[in-house]
């Protein structure tokens, strides 16, 4: 009889198959990879400047040009005057624009100028600090034609003597969010002498003269009121008292 030895069932594999430790190890670290990128791409997203949308819009609409503003000064007062402002290309230079501004004034005054960015859409405004009468020429919003020159034009007449503040706000419209909202590109402000005449100043007195009489006359009609009502109310407690 010949005995047949089994065969030892806990002999260990020594093949290159993995065990289920070493598949577990390999799943756990590929996860450990991947949380690690995400958490460094999420990171790096949230600390990345975002973009100004005004920035952009001055950047990538925007162009180089010159603008030109000019006023006559001294006025005298109750004399309208033209204010321009004037926007080009940038082939000619800011004070270029401005001594041509002069020059079609044909007259002294004050203005400025200055290198600015230029939109294909532009508005444009002008306001004085004491009483003036403005009237404006040209629309104030805009289409930009840069080789031509696009020109704003205001009627201004001064009211009151002595200096005037004049400003004027040179903008461009740009879209936020979906809704439009105005980019100040550059203002301009300039002193206006305003001077009077003799006539003037004879005109004045007549009209302060003629306030007052009015007032007095007024003043004195109520006192004459005031005196004769004292004087009947005197008279009648004189007879009332020969009567007692």
């Amino acid at each position: 009889m010949v005995l047949v030895r089994p065969r030892d069932s806990t002999l260990k594999h020594t093949g290159s198959a993995p065990t289920d430790g070493g598949r577990t190890l390999k799943w756990s670290s590929r996860v450990a990879v991947r949380s690690a990128l995400a958490v460094a791409f999420l990171a790096a997203s949230c600390s990345a400047p975002r973009e100004d949308p005004v920035g952009a819009f001055v950047r990538e609409k925007m162009q180089p040009g010159s603008a030109g503003f000019f006023i006559p000064s001294p006025v005298h007062r109750g004399e309208p005057v033209e204010a321009v402002l004037q926007v080009t290309a940038p082939t000619m230079s800011p004070d270029e624009l401005q001594a041509e501004l002069e020059r079609i004034a044909g007259r002294i005054g004050v203005g400025a100028s200055g290198a600015i960015r230029i939109a294909s859409r532009m508005t444009a405004t002008l306001v004085t600090d004491r009483e003036c009468t403005i009237t404006p020429k040209d629309p104030s919003d805009q289409a930009i034609n840069l080789r031509e020159g696009t020109t704003w034009r205001w009627t201004v007449t001064p009211r009151t003597r002595g200096s005037t503040r004049v400003t004027v706000t040179l903008a461009a419209p740009v879209t936020i969010n979906g809704r439009e909202t105005s980019y100040r590109v550059t203002t301009f402000e300039k002193t206006v002498t305003v001077t009077v005449t003799g006539s003037d100043v004879a005109s004045d007195v007549l009209t302060v003269a003629k306030e007052y009489w009015v007032i007095l006359a007024a003043v004195g009609a109520g006192l004459g009121a005031l005196f004769g009502w004292l004087r009947r109310r005197r008279k009648r407690k004189r007879q009332a008292g020969f009567r007692s």
